[in-house]
């Protein structure tokens, strides 16, 4: 059994959380046991590095609840809808939904590059801003089969046009439980260290967009002139394996990173994000 909930429940619900001053603050602080995060985007090129911190979304949050508590199922909007993706289907999950995808679009930033904007609790990557990270055109190759274990969220349009939507990590995620001088703390003798310093928990990931990541889609499709990307969200998903491949169902995002516009024009550039939630 689960219950479904329409983009327009979601903005109701927004609505009437910022009625009042104080609703506002609370509603702005809620979260969904992460409490911060720490990203950073580095220009493989150049080598310049820019911190930036995202918001972790409502689906974030409603996502997180259904895994920590013995709760009916939340149906929220999902990119397999959206975009129609490829042997998409409706059933309960069939292993356990995970943070296991990423994706990049461009509505993060206004006109000038300073126009960042800040996400909104009840947010997404707009389907149509959202960016293929690979496209083969009709009568393309399309990718091989081990890039299929990197590139997901496959669809295949009425021309035959071929896109992939989400991508992976460069590596399974890592845990780290550290006190704030960096030590690093053991669990199974951490009640038994006397100290008065605070401890934190967090997961990183490691995320990169390649030299190849987006170009076609820009050459092909949508033009140079808007080769750039500024906005960027981790997806919660769980998959279907038919034997040959997996298909990742119910993807929705965690959470949503806006930042000033990257440029990809430069065929040579590309870029590293660590990121990190604090929980």
């Amino acid at each position: 059994m689960e219950s479904r909930i329409s983009l327009q429940d979601i903005e109701q619900m927004h609505d009437e959380m910022l009625k009042s001053e104080f609703k506002k603050r609370a509603f702005s602080q809620m979260g969904s046991g992460v409490k911060g995060t720490r990203i950073r985007m580095t220009n493989l090129e150049t080598g310049e590095v820019t911190e930036l911190h995202n918001k972790v979304v409502v689906s974030g949050s409603i996502a997180a609840a259904m895994n920590l508590f013995d709760v009916e199922r939340v149906h929220v909007p999902t990119y397999n809808e959206a975009l129609e993706l490829q042997n998409s289907v409706t059933q309960d999950p069939s292993n356990t939904p995970l943070i296991c995808l990423f994706g990049i679009g461009d509505d993060g930033c206004g006109t000038l590059d300073s126009d960042v904007f800040v996400p909104n609790y009840v947010d997404r990557i707009a389907p149509s801003n959202l960016f293929p990270f690979r496209y083969i055109e009709a009568g393309g190759t399309d990718i091989t089969a081990s890039e299929r274990e990197i590139y997901y969220g496959r669809k295949v349009d009425d021309s035959s046009n071929i896109y992939y939507y989400f991508k992976t990590f460069n590596n399974a995620p890592q845990i780290y439980l550290r006190y704030t001088d960096g030590t690093e703390i053991t669990p199974a003798t951490m009640y038994n260290v006397i100290t008065t310093q605070e401890a934190e928990c967090y997961v990183q990931l490691d995320l990169n967009v390649n030299r190849l990541d987006f170009r076609e889609y820009f050459d092909k499709v949508i033009g140079w002139d808007k080769a750039r990307i500024s906005s960027l969200s981790l997806m919660y998903a769980w998959y279907t394996d038919d034997g040959s491949f997996k298909w990742y169902q119910d993807i929705i995002p965690f959470t949503k990173l806006n930042f000033s516009y990257e440029k990809l024009v430069d065929t040579t550039k590309a870029l590293a994000f660590e990121y990190s939630l604090f929980f």
